[in-house]
């Protein structure tokens, strides 16, 4: 029997499904909510779990739709995705606002509303500047962006 896999959509969507319009309206309304964004306990924590084999270390988290990672210092991190299996019109898209309002985004895959972030440059994560400077996504190493709006 033979099988025939399209490669373009076994990872994820096709890119040329993405409609730059309806992922720039999706970013535009996540922007609005995200700066309105006030954490409350209903919101599902995201840990930062530490690694530590032979020849190096890393910290990872792993977001699921989405969540918030609080850190010792009463800062917060609060990421939301979308996911081609979602939308392929949309794609992958994580965003993030922190405790002082700073929004980011990031275009790393996102899939079916799973994504994990990690960094090997750090030993503990202490504050959210270092979170958007130094965690990727663990599958394409796609790294922060701060939106300005």
């Amino acid at each position: 029997m033979l099988v025939t896999i399209n490669l373009a959509n076994a990872q994820h969507s096709d890119p040329s499904q993405v409609s730059a319009e309806k992922q720039n309206r999706w970013i535009s309304e996540t922007i609005r909510v995200l700066r309105n964004f006030s954490p409350d306990s209903t919101i599902a924590p995201v840990t930062i779990d530490k690694y530590v084999w032979e020849n190096g270390q890393k910290i990872s988290c792993r977001v699921i739709k989405s969540g918030i990672i609080r850190l010792e210092n009463g800062s917060w991190i609060y990421i939301t995705t979308t996911s081609s299996h979602e939308n392929q019109e949309i794609g992958d898209v994580s965003m993030a606002v922190d405790d002082k309002k700073n929004i980011y985004k990031n275009m790393g895959h996102v899939c079916a509303g799973i994504i994990h972030f990690e960094t090997t440059q750090l030993t503990e994560l202490k504050n959210t500047a270092d979170f958007f400077k130094y965690f990727v996504n663990d599958t394409d190493d796609a790294g922060w962006e701060k939106v300005n709006f």
